[in-house]
Order: C-alpha cells, then structure tokens, then sequence
C-alpha cells in the first residue's frame, strides 16, 4: 500500500499554521509545485486508468458534463438485467469515450469508496479536520470546459494530476454558504477574474467556499482531483445542539395564543435563559463529529480469507489491525465498561480488557499469546475471535 501523505506535504513548502490563520475558509491559495513533484502517492492515474476500464460502473459514481450541462445519463448508460432486478444506470464504456473525445468532462463521484487506498487517506483528511471528506475527480479533453463559473457550498483542494488546466477565480456570495442556499440561488453575472491561474501537474489550489471560480483546458487534457471539506458551521452546530432538549418541556410548548400576545416578550425572556442555561453547543459539534465519523468509507480488505480461516485460530497465530480502519476507544461514564466503535458499530466490554485492547491498537502485529493482560490467554483467544469476526482485526498476510 502507498505510504498516505500527511496534509502539511500536500501544500509544502507553504506553512500549515500560516494556512490554518490566515486561509482557511478566508481566502484562496495555489501552491507551485515547480514541476519537481507529483500526487501519486494519493491518486494515480493508473488507478483512474483501471477503474475506468471495469465493466460494472454505475452512476452516480460517475456522470459527463460538457459547457456547464449535464449530458443526459441515457446517452451514455445501458440496462442491466440480473433476473427481475433491471436498472438503466450501468455505464457504457463506449459511449462514455465518444462523449469524451466531442468534449465532455469526465466527472468521477465516491473515489474513497471505489479506489481502496484513496479512501486511506481521505479517512486520515477526516481526521485531521473533523469533518466529511469527499473525493471527485475531473477529466476533461483538450479545449474543453466541464462546468462553468459556479461557487461551491464547501470549501476544497484542488490536487492537478496531469495536464494543465487554466482556473479563473472572481468574487464571492455575500455571506459564506450553506447547503441550503441551493434552494434560493440568485441570477449572477461574471465580472472579471480577480485570480487567473494555470495549474501543472503537482500544483495545489485551495478555494474556500462561496468563491465563484470555473476551469477549462487548453491543447491537452487534464486531471485533477477535488477534495471537498464538508465542516459544520455554527448554524449546523446549534442544530444539532437543540436536538438534545427536543423533551424540555418548556420548549414544546406554545406561545400564549393571538397576534397581540402581550406576554411574549416576558416567555421569550425565559426561553433565551433556557438555552443559555442549557444550550451545550460542545455537545453540539461532539453530536455532529459522531455523524462524520459513522460515515466514513470502509477500507477493510481480507475479511473473506479471515472467514475462511477463523477456526484454525490460535495463540500463535499473527494478527494485526485492519490498515487505515477509522476506530475510537472510549470509556463509558461510568468507567466501568471500555467502548470500541468502528465501522457504524460499538462494541461494549468490562473494563478489564482496555489494556489488551491498547496493546493490539499498539502493536504492529501480535499473538494472543504475546499480548501482556490481567486476562487469561483462553479469554484474550475469545476475544481476538470475536474481533476478527467483526472486521477489527485481521490475519497478518
């Protein structure tokens, strides 16, 4: 497996802090690459090249776009039929090409859920950033546009992998965006670029979101990657706060009824002190950094030739924990249980068996019979078992 860059290389030589302050959702920011690197050990275009050779493609994990429209999916799309099951979403290779070579951009959707290793490192930008992290990648023919200027609700990096391609970048919607602005999108008129730019292959471009921006190629094609940061603003934070005193009572009930209601002001007064009092905006973002988490892509591999080998485990036998799997381990509040959660699961035990849990998270690779616990060899074997059978652990290869 490639070795996943941490994000400080991404943008190197540029300072990670200078970008945290003074960048980050603030301002746009190209790095120069000077030709001297590249991205490969995030993306390859080999693995672009072999995904797009399968056969099983279906949208939306990938869809064309030509001058700013989507082409419609039943012109590059054929039927697929398994007994009653029929859809039309299966994509057709051929087809696909010709609309790229008359200009078409190639949008490819979910890549953390279609190229393993790429879903490695976007679990490591979750990390770091607390938040969804998306993967889009954009191949678009010689003097072509895929869309045009158009601001985005999130903020992203832009990572060239081949080719050039040529951004403009203008002004910005008054106030920073929400997911929920798509709905009342005003009419907006292009004035003239305040950023032009010419991305080479191992360029970086971060734009933050509201920036109106657009892109096209000159005479070659170009690749790049989008990362899309999906990070809750205040509004989604006190959201998700509130949904803890859904069952405050005070909350549900009505305001004295009538338009003159004289009482208003004094029930309002007593609310504000409610959610001032109550209102554990911490618990807010905790709420919503747990939603990011159970969705972050399942990078497992081997879990059938784990399945098929279960019953010849030992004390002996090498084991390890699955590469790049997204894990918490917790105390419960009482501190008498320890909480493993990973993969949209959460598995509870006595408090006893934390430390043989530490040790395996430690450990590069390990036997039962290796790891040093207050528990018995007979109940850690029980343990690395069950652990094996839901996917933490697997068999050292």
């Amino acid at each position: 497996m490639s070795v996943i860059p941490s994000f400080s290389k991404l943008i190197a030589p540029f300072p990670l802090e200078r970008f945290q302050k003074e960048y980050w959702e603030q301002k746009p920011l190209y790095v120069d690459g000077k030709g001297s690197r590249d991205f490969e050990d995030v993306l390859k275009v080999d693995d672009l090249s072999a995904f797009l050779g399968r056969s099983d493609i279906r949208h939306p994990s990938l869809r064309l776009v030509r001058n700013g429209s989507e082409i419609p999916l039943e012109n590059y799309t054929r039927e697929l039929r398994l007994a009653a099951h029929v859809s039309y979403d299966l994509i057709d290779n051929e087809k696909l090409f010709v609309h790229f070579y008359e200009g078409a951009t190639i949008v490819l959707q979910f890549l953390q859920q279609n190229i393993p290793t790429f879903g490695h490192f976007t679990n490591e930008l979750e990390d770091l950033f607390g938040c969804n992290v998306h993967g889009s990648c954009f191949i678009t023919p010689p003097s072509a546009q895929g869309f045009t200027a158009h601001y985005d609700t999130y903020s992203f990096f832009v990572l060239q992998l081949f080719g050039t391609k040529e951004w403009n970048i203008y002004g910005r919607t008054p106030l920073p965006p929400t997911r929920e602005d798509r709905d009342v999108d005003e009419t907006w008129t292009s004035g003239p670029a305040t950023q032009q730019l010419v991305l080479k292959a191992g360029d970086f471009l971060y734009v933050p979101r509201g920036y109106f921006h657009d892109a096209q190629t000159s005479k070659e094609p170009s690749i790049h990657l989008t990362l899309g940061f999906f990070a809750p603003n205040w509004i989604d934070i006190i959201k998700s706060a509130l949904a803890e005193l859904y069952d405050d009572e005070m909350l549900r009930r009505t305001p004295v009824f009538g338009k003159g209601n004289q009482d208003f002001a004094g029930e309002a007064s007593s609310i504000k002190g409610l959610l001032i009092d109550r209102l554990d905006l911490r618990k807010g973002l905790e709420l919503l950094q747990s939603e990011y988490f159970d969705r972050r892509v399942d990078v497992r591999t081997d879990r059938l030739r784990d399945a098929l080998f279960l019953q010849r485990l030992s004390s002996e036998t090498v084991l390890r924990l699955q590469a790049g799997l997204p894990y918490r381990l917790t105390q419960s509040n009482t501190g008498q249980r320890v909480e493993l959660s990973f993969a949209r699961k959460k598995l509870s035990y006595p408090i006893i068996v934390e430390d043989a849990l530490r040790l395996m998270i430690e450990s590069q690779e390990f036997t039962v019979r290796s790891l040093s616990s207050k528990m018995s060899e007979s109940s850690l074997l029980l343990l690395c078992e069950q652990l094996l059978r839901e996917g933490f652990l697997t068999l050292s290869s």
